[in-house]
């Protein structure tokens, strides 16, 4: 995956988004950039037991200290007020993201989720190059590292370019900290949930919403993002969700958002795109929030035959889906270009006009959605309310990640009807 934005950026004084050259790290080498907490060179990458270890403690460390990035094929020679970078380019093998991931996946827990590899070619040797792990500022750490020779695990954190473990009242104080993120996290996903309940259920009977909150923080140095940002995320969120679907169903609902976004409150507000070119109440919505927030709507009433006669209040199984698999690919493609990586928390669910008689709701199934005929099928049964579920997407997930994603989104709303089966999402 291409990092775009990293502390490397920051300490070149690169304003740009993009991905780091080989003249970006000579220019560092240049420089004598130093080593600071979220920056560290290491001249060789090595398999020995102590390497792995050290490469383990580093990791572990910036995930508990703010983010960073490690870049293999740096080195330093010298000490004190004459040290210096040295250019130590180390052999780019298929393996290499693998085995860091490897190193991590058994040496570090809880596992560190949105973890960033890239790789930048010697200017000189092709074979040759640079090694970059981008390093998320965790939401779950502290994140603790096996030590091996039969000591207990630590956990890390950075001071300056060293690397220290936490004393015990860091650790009782990292412990609140992530427990008062994750209550945080739970009040800001519910808070933009009811409120886009709260702007749009009095335009359409039913509404499908889905909202997600980036688990970390917009790096510093990232600029605002413009219109032509949030149109492209589009797009290429559209192209992102088609892959997520079979046969006919390649369609996105995304496509069905304007080309020409509204400037809101920190945010970018897409409507329908009507052939006046004007946005639509009461048809779908989507905001893309400066933060990394994707909040998406979409009016999912039941759509009915001319010669079907049950006029019970429906949501649609297929927009159900539709909308889980595009939450997912926006959530993606913003966090993309909001250079956030550590992953989102999504949240599901359903709003529809309770001041009917039965005040229910029920499933309404159409050819499109898998069914053999449209309509509320027998063995469906009614809800009074769809209950919110949340979903975690990890950072930089691929096709199979986003469409498991997907499929766990849409399951949590249709099981609440009684059905068990997904019928357009590639599983």
């Amino acid at each position: 995956m291409s990092i775009t934005w990293s502390p490397l950026h920051a300490a070149l004084g690169i304003v740009a988004r993009r991905r780091l050259l080989a003249t970006d790290i000579t220019a560092a080498i240049d420089a004598n950039i130093r080593e600071l907490s979220g920056l560290d060179f290491k001249g060789e990458r090595r398999n020995d037991e102590y390497a792995k270890a050290e490469l383990a403690k580093d990791i572990a460390a910036m995930a508990n200290t703010g983010g960073g990035m490690v870049v293999f094929g740096v080195g330093e020679s010298g000490e004190g007020a004459s040290k210096r970078l040295t250019d130590t380019p180390i052999e780019l093998v298929d393996q290499a993201e693998q085995q860091v991931r490897m190193i991590l996946h058994q040496r570090v827990r809880p596992l560190i989720l949105g973890l960033s590899v890239d790789f930048i070619t010697h200017v000189s040797d092709q074979e040759k190059g640079y090694l970059l792990v981008l390093v998320p500022d965790s939401t779950d750490a502290p994140h603790f590292y096996e030590r091996g020779n039969d000591a207990p695990p630590a956990a890390p954190r950075r001071h300056g370019s060293h690397t220290l473990n936490m004393s015990e009242r860091e650790l009782e104080r990292a412990y609140r900290d992530r427990f008062a993120r994750q209550s945080e996290m739970a009040n800001a996903l519910a808070h933009s949930f009811e409120g886009t309940v709260d702007r749009l259920a009095a335009s359409a009977e039913v509404w499908a919403i889905a909202v997600s909150k980036p688990l970390g923080s917009v790096p510093l140095g990232v600029e605002l993002p413009g219109r032509n940002s949030a149109q492209q995320s589009v797009r290429d969120a559209t192209t992102l969700d088609c892959e997520t679907h079979e046969g006919n169903e390649s369609r996105s609902i995304l496509e069905d958002l304007e080309t020409n976004p509204r400037q809101g409150l920190r945010r970018w507000v897409l409507r329908y795109r009507s052939e006046t070119g004007r946005g639509t109440i009461g048809a779908p919505y989507a905001e893309l929030h400066h933060d990394g927030t994707v909040v998406l709507a979409y009016p999912a009433l039941a759509r009915r035959t001319p010669n079907e006669t049950d006029d019970r209040v429906a949501i649609e199984a297929g927009w159900v889906e539709q909308i889980s698999s595009a939450i997912v690919a926006l959530t993606v493609r913003w966090h993309r270009e909001r250079a956030l990586h550590g992953g989102a928390r999504i949240r599901i669910g359903a709003r529809f006009d309770a001041s009917s008689s039965d005040a229910s709701l029920w499933l309404h199934g159409m050819e499109r959605a898998g069914f053999s005929y449209p309509c509320i099928p027998d063995w469906s049964f009614p809800v009074m309310n769809v209950e919110p579920t949340d979903v975690i997407l990890q950072g930089e997930a691929d096709l199979r990640a986003r469409a498991d994603v997907a499929v766990e989104l849409a399951e949590s709303v249709l099981h609440q009807f009684g059905y068990a089966q997904i019928r357009t999402l590639t599983r």
